[in-house]
Parts: C-alpha cells; structure tokens; sequence
C-alpha cells in the first residue's frame, strides 16, 4: 500500500507503533490492546510493537467478531443448561424422586384394584378405574 502524504505529516500503514499507542489511538485501555494482540488479531513486529495498518484492520476485526463471541458463547451456556438439566434429571432418576410412569400407573391400578376387591365405593378421584 502506498504512503499517503499530507502537508503535515506522512502516513503509511507500514509505521510502527507501541501497544501503548495503539491503545490510545483507538481509546481503549492497554490491557485490552494486549488481549486483542495475543489473540491474534494483530501481528506484532517486535516486542510491544505492532504495524499501524495491522493495528486498525485487526481492531476492527476484533470489534466485528464481538457478536460472534457473544453468540459463541450464549450457545454454550444453552448446552451448558441442558447438560445440567439432563445430569439434573439422571440424578433424580437415580434418587427415586422421580417415577417412570408405568410405575407409577401401575401403583395406581394396585390401589385402586384393592378398593374394587373390598367391596368400597367406586374411587372418584380416578373415573377412569372405577
């Protein structure tokens, strides 16, 4: 890319700069210019230096990926969710909190078969059984 010249001074995307001035050109705080660096958004030239023009096309990546993260991440907390829901669930199975519904059907047609066999009223609770 060619250098771009003004009557004040001469840009070229090539020109090194600081972490530290790469931070404050684009208002943001140093730890975050190094994050950005050591994800690899932008290539370093030298210890603590980036090129300018590597400086501005990788922060403008890293802004436009936030949504990707964002997303990456409210995904993973939905499968996150079902996970402990599914433990959740395998857990109560196991304590007996929770009865398959045969079981439970069956327990139902063993008390409402006594009723019948003692000669009770019919169980209203249960119309289907009596």
């Amino acid at each position: 890319m060619a250098a771009v010249e003004s009557p004040a001074f001469t840009f070229s995307p090539e020109v090194h700069i600081s972490l530290h001035e790469a931070a404050a050109l684009m208002g943001i705080s140093l730890p975050l210019a190094r994050k950005i660096a050591s994800e690899g958004y932008v290539a370093r030239v030298a210890r603590g230096r980036v090129s300018l023009g590597a400086w501005c096309r990788g922060y403008a990546a890293y802004r436009d990926g936030g949504d990707k993260r964002s997303t990456r991440s409210a995904a993973s907390q939905r499968v996150s969710d079902a996970r402990a829901a599914e433990i959740e669930q395998r857990i109560a199975i196991r304590d007996r909190t929770v009865v398959p519904a045969a079981e439970a059907q069956a327990a139902i047609d063993h008390v409402v078969g006594a009723r019948r066999g003692m000669g009770l009223a019919p169980c209203h609770d249960y119309p289907r059984y009596c």
